[in-house]
């Protein structure tokens, strides 16, 4: 092959992950994750993988997977198991859409204690954005608010979740579902949970 067929096969290629990823290096879904490194991408599994998210109280605001700049996403995964001490696990801002689909169990384990700066634990935090869940069962251990949805920037916070499962809180303090206008400006806005 001449060196001008090369490059051009070299840059059709590299366009065509980019028209199908909107990437040219398309991200690969990984079992272990922690804070800070699932933001605003959409990846997929075999609906055979653990997915683990270990967070680090120290990195803060810490978030599991968040969708701010763009949409995120996260599907056909077998278990999502989130660990040790985060502020934010699943968030969206700016009129960003989280999703979580098709997923068979969400764990939330490890809340537990006081967070620095009188921090709260905010499990699904739609702030200003939306977040979709479709999954079997949801076991909260030790949150402070497990859904809470938000206005923020002009947007509603939307938290929308269907279980064929059990949804199982344990918390501590804080309002466990709430769905309110804190922000000026937001009193005509409607937040809302649906579970």
């Amino acid at each position: 092959m001449s060196k001008k067929m090369l490059k051009r096969s070299l840059a059709l290629g590299a366009l065509m992950a980019f028209v199908i990823t909107g990437s040219a290096w398309a991200e690969e879904l990984k079992t272990e994750y922690g804070a800070g490194e699932f933001f605003d991408i959409q990846l997929s599994g075999n609906n055979n993988e653990t997915i683990t998210f270990t967070g680090d109280e120290s990195d803060w605001p810490s978030y599991a997977i968040r969708a701010i700049d763009n949409d995120a996403s996260l599907s056909n995964v077998k278990n999502i198991n989130v660990v040790n001490k985060w502020q934010n696990i699943f968030y969206s801002k700016n009129g960003k859409t989280l999703n979580l689909t098709n997923v068979g169990d969400i764990n939330l384990t490890g809340q537990t204690g006081e967070l620095p700066g009188n921090r709260q634990y905010y499990a699904f935090h739609a702030f200003g954005g939306d977040i979709n869940v479709v999954a079997n069962n949801i076991t909260m251990d030790n949150v402070t608010n497990a859904f809470h949805a938000q206005a923020n920037n002009g947007a509603g916070g939307k938290i929308d979740v269907d279980l064929s499962g059990d949804l199982n809180i344990t918390a501590f303090s804080g309002g466990t579902i709430m769905a309110e206008n804190l922000q000026a400006n937001t009193s005509d806005i409607l937040s809302s949970i649906e579970i």
